[in-house]
């Protein structure tokens, strides 16, 4: 369709005069503009209105998940209600709820996601539809008073009210049954559109159209069209919506002018405002500088004494049990011993791995805290990852149980910091194996330019209550107490997952496992971690 350019005051006022209800919000659902008639549709003022959540114009549940379905759309792409119309509930500032005709389109602007609503109040024609089932007459009465277009239909009869002849420009008599209608109006394609209507009326006319009619004198129209149906016949509105389609691309316009302004505006204020920054920033420095260096030095200490707390308990376990398999090897002198010894050899080797694992713990948290964990990113083959791992981890499975890898693409090439990697993965494995006795399972998969990483087992889960700590440092779940761990290894594999430009999920129920998933670029830049 051609851009129909105007000025920006008659632009400005074909907005504010426009009957139905138009709103601009950003990629955050946030409100940027909205028309008069919006205020008058939900009792909201300019001030209350502009700036807050879209969200805000809806009921609940719908309000709880508006930013749901904006964020879904923003990654998948796939669109629901964009570019067509639909009937919405709408909600009033008094908590009144009332129906709307919704229609919303995307223009993107240097970059820019920004999302226009167009709003029809439909309380009056719902009002008028229950009128309409309850007696023919009163219905034909009322059709005449209607803003909109209105046709009724009894068997393969046609009724149109003023509104819609005098917008299509044929009378009842031209067109009075289903086949001259779709003949006149949608001209050569009249047999798809027809077969259209029918698929729609089998589904109960959900759907709010959309449709580009032709009238009488050739001249073409846009109209939303919503149909309902019962053994008694059915009634369509149909509304026009050639000055939405219109105002639509002026908006286009506008935001260009919009986002010019905005710009100049900017660039006149930074130049002011930069003088008064430096002097201020200079002194902020400073006081940040101290505190900074005041909190780093409490951190240090905390971590320091807790350091000690922990390792004071935690080594206590494994030594007692190197000690206890060092003196019953000095037992097992005889040749036919070999297995009892090897037994306690393992023993020895599996505490030795757990002393190490919780001296790197404490060893990493250190570097982070103080800053001094530089990343060294390298290419390398995921599978060359896994064999270290697997490797790493031989000694600590119990008696029947497994690391079970499943990455079914063999070469997937990675330029990442590998041994950042190998401590995620050791760590989220090492905790799977802890705390379950049935195999643990590793799943791999490339996405893009994402690696995707699950850990699961089928363990002792994490409580509900639980969850919102489990990345802080020294945490632990308090139906882990009975199992060694220092509580630092999930905030290590968080701040690891930050600096490769990752994140981290989970999924678990008490009783029943738990599932880690964990993703990062194939490819490491520079500015992507934190």
């Amino acid at each position: 369709m051609e851009k129909i350019k105007f000025e920006p005051r008659i632009s400005q006022a074909v907005i504010d005069s426009a009957i139905d209800g138009i709103v601009i919000i950003d990629h955050r659902g946030i409100i940027q503009m909205a028309n008069p008639a919006t205020y008058k549709m939900f009792g909201y003022t300019e001030v209350e209105l502009n700036g807050v959540n879209v969200s805000i114009l809806m009921p609940r549940p719908d309000r709880d998940n508006h930013d749901t379905y904006l964020r879904n759309y923003l990654e998948t792409g796939k669109k629901k209600i964009i570019g067509i119309g639909r009937k919405v509930v709408g909600r009033k500032k008094s908590g009144e709820t009332f129906p709307l005709l919704l229609a919303i389109s995307e223009v993107i602007i240097e970059g820019k996601r920004y999302f226009a609503g167009t709003l029809h109040d439909l309380s009056e024609i719902s009002e008028m539809e229950d009128r309409l089932k309850k007696s023919e007459g009163r219905m034909l009465y009322l059709s005449e008073k209607l803003p909109v277009g209105a046709v009724y239909k009894i068997g393969d009869h046609l009724i149109l009210n003023r509104r819609i002849q005098e917008l299509i420009g044929y009378s009842n008599e031209e067109v009075y049954s289903l086949k001259t209608w779709f003949q006149a109006l949608m001209g050569s394609r009249w047999e798809d559109y027809y077969e259209m209507y029918k698929q729609d009326k089998l589904r109960g006319f959900r759907e709010v159209r959309t449709y580009k009619i032709k009238s009488k004198d050739g001249t073409s129209h846009w109209v939303d069209f919503a149909a309902y149906g019962d053994s008694m016949g059915e009634v369509w509105i149909l509304h026009d919506v050639t000055q939405k389609v219109k105002i639509e691309s002026e908006l286009l316009y506008l935001n260009e002018e919009l986002e010019k302004r905005v710009g100049e505006k900017t660039e006149k204020l930074r130049d002011s405002i930069q003088a008064l920054q430096s002097i201020n920033n200079k002194l902020l420095e400073r006081e940040f500088e101290l505190q900074e260096a005041l909190s780093r030095e409490r951190d240090l200490s905390e971590l320091k004494s807790r350091f000690v707390s922990t390792a004071s308990h935690e080594f206590r376990t494994p030594l007692a049990s190197i000690l206890s398999s060092v003196d019953l090897i000095s037992m097992y002198e005889e040749n036919n011993q070999a297995d009892k010894r090897l037994k306690h050899i393992n023993r020895i080797k599996s505490s030795v791995k757990i002393l190490i694992n919780i001296l790197n713990d404490f060893l990493s948290l250190g570097k982070i805290e103080e800053g001094k964990l530089s990343l060294k990113p390298e290419e390398f083959l995921l599978r060359d990852v896994l064999l270290e791992v697997d490797s790493e981890l031989q000694y600590l499975p119990k008696q029947g149980q497994k690391v079970v890898f499943e990455c079914p693409e063999e070469n997937i090439s990675l330029w990442s910091d590998r041994k950042i990697l190998s401590n995620i993965l050791i760590n989220l494995l090492n905790n799977a194996i802890k705390y379950s006795d049935q195999n643990v399972y590793c799943g791999c998969v490339l996405d893009g330019h994402l690696l995707k990483v699950s850990v699961k087992d089928s363990g002792i889960g994490i409580p509900e209550e639980d969850k919102r700590h489990l990345f802080t440092r020294f945490f632990r779940a308090k139906n882990a107490e009975n199992h060694q761990g220092t509580g630092l290894g999930l905030s290590i594999v968080k701040k690891y997952l930050d600096l490769l430009g990752g994140d981290i999920s989970f999924e678990s129920e008490a009783g029943k496992g738990t599932v880690f998933l964990f993703k990062i670029p194939t490819k490491y830049e520079e500015n992507t971690g934190n």
